[in-house]
């Protein structure tokens, strides 16, 4: 691997955030566009700035996981409803 390379799904431990390669951008360009929020994972989707049915679905993952995160439930089964709504969104 080249200290060029830029993969395409990334998660940046300092910034505690998501990192994706913008697929809207290339050849031309090499952007990373920083998610922070499950809802910024959906978009980046639908925007197709992930492509790639194993780029989808590791940033589909992540974004669950940035989902988990934001639910504010006090007890178990509100917390497993809660993020029922996130992997259906």
């Amino acid at each position: 691997m080249s200290e060029n390379y830029l993969p395409s799904v990334a998660w940046d431990d300092r910034e505690g955030c998501l990192l994706l390669l913008d697929q809207t951008k290339l050849p031309r360009e090499e952007r990373l566009v920083h998610v922070k929020t499950s809802t910024d994972v959906h978009k980046a989707i639908w925007l197709l700035e992930v492509r790639g049915a194993p780029a989808i679905g590791v940033a589909a993952a992540f974004g669950l996981y940035l989902g988990a995160l934001e639910i504010g439930a006090e007890d178990r089964p509100g917390f497993l409803h809660a993020l029922r709504q996130k992997a259906d969104y």
